[in-house]
């Protein structure tokens, strides 16, 4: 489990941030502001299996993650002894991600970008999965500070 959370944070990287407009239609937002790399830097969130929670955590993320956004729908993510490469398509202010790890493995996620500066990345990421008979699900918030 430990090791779908590190991927799975690494996947919440991957986000964009929208709006609606008056008439209630969603706009695609401009994302240049995404573009770069960013460096996590807290993590807090719950994990429900068969609907009863099952994990909470809230951590300064102390070691090395970071997550590097492209135009075009592609990122990649990579820490000591990891890496994922993303393919994202956004819709408002969600991304909707296909994960590749590093031993192709691939999984899907939805993320919401909640705040989005120059500086700063606040993102939330649903992951939804069925391991062995259980539903598992997973809200993992993020934060996150541009390194470049």
């Amino acid at each position: 489990m430990k090791k779908f959370l590190i991927y799975a944070t690494a996947l919440f990287a991957a986000v964009s941030f929208g709006a609606c407009s008056d008439n209630g239609h969603e706009n695609e937002t401009d994302l240049s502001q995404l573009y770069g790399t960013w460096q996590q830097t807290r993590t807090y969130g719950y994990e429900l299996e068969d609907g009863q929670k099952s994990d909470q955590w809230d951590e300064v993320v102390d070691e090395e993650s970071l997550f590097t956004f492209n135009e075009g729908g592609t990122a990649t993510a990579r820490g000591e002894g990891w890496s994922i490469d993303i393919r994202y398509t956004q819709s408002g202010n969600r991304l909707q991600m296909t994960c590749t790890t590093d031993d192709d493995e691939t999984f899907d996620c939805t993320w919401t970008i909640e705040e989005l500066t120059e500086t700063r990345m606040k993102a939330t990421q649903y992951t939804k999965e069925t391991y062995e008979g259980s539903v598992c699900e997973e809200f993992d918030t993020m934060l996150f500070e541009r390194v470049k």
